[in-house]
C-alpha cells in the first residue's frame, strides 16, 4: 500500500468521523469479499473506468461502440433484447440529447421525442400537416417491419435450435433482411418526398431555426409557446403515432440542414455511459464478473461487428446519397433503389445474426456462479 501524508486539519479530525471512516473501509472490505474471485482478480484493471483483460487494448475511438454493445448484453441477459426501439427507413440520422449528470440539482433528462417538439415548433401548420399525413400512410409499414423483425428473431432461434450449418443459416435469415430493406427503401423514399416537399414553402427564419437545432440541438425549449401548443395538440393523438410524427420531425430537420454523409453515421450514436453514474457502475461491476476467456470473447464480439456494421453502413449512406438528389436538380433514379435496399438489409441481416450468435455464446458460457452472481447483483434495477 502507498504511504500517505496527511493535512494538519485531517490530523485533528473527531473520534466520531474516524468511526465513521473505520465502518467504510469494514464496508468496502466486505463488498470485496462477496465479489466472485475472477471479479477480485479483474478489480485493479478494471478500476477507475480502465477496462479489465484483453478489453484494455480496446482503442479510445472503438469505446462508444463497446458501450452500445454492453447495452446489448444486459439487455440479453435481462430477456429486453431486441429492443423495441426499432428504427425503420431511417436514412437521415439521430440526435442525442445530453443527460444531465446523476447528482445535478432540480436537472432532468430529455423526455421521448424532445428533439422532434423543438423541430415542429418551428415549423408552419401546413408543414405539420404534410408530416402528421405521413405518418399516417407509413404506420403500417413501421407494423410489417416490426412483424418481420419480430420474425428474423425467431427464425434465428428455430435454426439454431436445429444446429443448422451455419452458411444454411445466414441464407434463411439475409431472406428476412432483403425483405426488410426493400421495405425500408420504400418508407425512406417516401420521407425524403414529404421533406423536400416542406422545403419548398419553408421561409427563410424557418430554415436559419431548423440550422440552430442541429448545430445546438440543446439550445431548445419545451417552455416556448409553440413548442407548447404542438405538445398540446398531439397530447391526444395516440402514443404510437406520437412516437412516429416525432421520428419524422427530426429527420426532417437532419435531412434539409445536412449531407448524408453527415447524417447516416449519427445513426449509431448514443451518449457514453457517464462514468460516474450507476449504469458505469452496473457495467464495470458486469465486466468484473468475467473471465479472461470470456473477456476475450467481448473483444471478438466487438471487432466482428465493428467490421459487419462498416459494410451495413456503406450500403445505408449510398442510399442515403441517393435520397439527397430529391433536394436538389438531380433527377433520381428510383428504379435501382429495390435492389439497393436488399443489399442493405442482407448486410444489416448479417450484422444482427453474428450479434446474437455472439450474446447467445456469451450467455451460454456464464457459469452457475456467474449468473447468480449477475442477476442478483447487477441486473437487479437495469434501465
Amino acid at each position: 500500500m502507498n504511504s500517505m501524508s496527511f493535512h494538519p486539519a485531517c490530523r485533528r479530525a473527531t473520534k466520531r468521523n474516524s468511526i465513521a471512516w473505520l465502518l467504510l473501509i469494514v464496508a468496502m472490505l466486505v463488498c470485496t469479499v462477496a465479489r466472485p474471485a475472477h471479479a477480485q482478480r479483474n478489480r485493479g484493471r478494471g478500476g477507475n473506468g480502465r477496462l479489465p483483460g484483453a478489453l484494455s487494448n480496446i482503442p479510445r475511438a472503438q469505446l462508444g461502440a463497446f458501450d452500445r454493445l454492453l447495452d446489448d448484453v444486459i439487455d440479453y441477459l435481462t430477456k429486453k433484447y431486441p429492443t423495441a426501439s426499432v428504427d425503420p427507413g431511417n436514412f437521415f440520422g439521430k440526435v442525442v440529447l445530453r443527460n444531465p449528470p446523476d447528482d445535478a440539482v432540480d436537472a432532468t433528462p430529455p423526455i421521448p421525442g424532445q428533439f422532434g417538439y423543438y423541430v415542429l415548433g418551428g415549423l408552419s401548420n401546413d408543414h405539420r400537416r404534410q408530416l402528421l399525413l405521413l405518418t399516417n400512410e407509413q404506420m403500417p409499414m413501421v407494423l410489417e417491419f416490426q412483424g418481420k423483425f419480430k420474425q428474423f428473431f425467431a427464425k434465428f432461434e428455430e435454426l439454431k435450435a436445429q444446429a443448422r450449418p451455419t452458411r444454411a443459416m445466414e441464407l434463411e435469415l439475409q431472406k428476412i433482411g432483403e425483405e426488410l430493406g426493400e421495405l425500408e427503401v420504400r418508407m425512406g423514399l417516401a420521407q425524403a418526398r414529404t421533406f423536400a416537399k416542406i422545403r419548398e414553402t419553408m421561409t427563410d427564419d424557418q430554415v436559419e431555426y431548423q440550422l440552430l437545432l442541429r448545430r445546438t440541438p440543446d439550445s431548445g425549449s419545451l417552455e416556448n409557446p409553440s413548442v407548447v401548443r404542438v405538445r398540446e395538440a398531439t397530447s391526444r393523438m395516440p402514443d404510437e403515432q406520437v412516437t412516429l410524427l416525432l421520428a419524422f420531425a427530426e429527420r426532417c430537420c437532419l435531412y434539409l440542414t445536412g449531407a448524408a454523409s453527415q447524417n447516416v453515421p449519427t445513426l449509431s450514436a448514443k451518449q457514453l455511459t457517464d462514468p460516474d453514474s450507476k449504469e458505469a457502475e452496473r457495467k464495470q461491476g458486469f465486466l468484473q464478473t468475467l473471465n479472461p476467456p470470456q473477456l476475450q470473447g467481448l473483444a471478438n464480439m466487438l471487432s466482428a461487428q465493428l467490421r459487419l456494421q462498416a459494410d451495413a453502413t456503406a450500403k445505408r449512406l449510398a442510399i442515403a446519397m441517393q435520397l439527397d438528389m430529391l433536394k436538389t436538380a438531380k433527377r433520381l433514379d428510383e428504379r435501382k433503389l429495390p435492389a439497393a435496399g436488399g443489399m442493405m438489409g442482407k448486410a444489416d441481416a448479417a450484422l444482427m445474426a453474428a450479434k446474437l450468435e455472439g450474446l447467445s455464446s456469451l450467455q451460454s458460457n456464464l457459469s452457475a456462479a456467474q449468473k447468480a452472481f449477475i442477476t442478483s447483483n447487477i441486473l437487479v434495477g437495469a434501465p
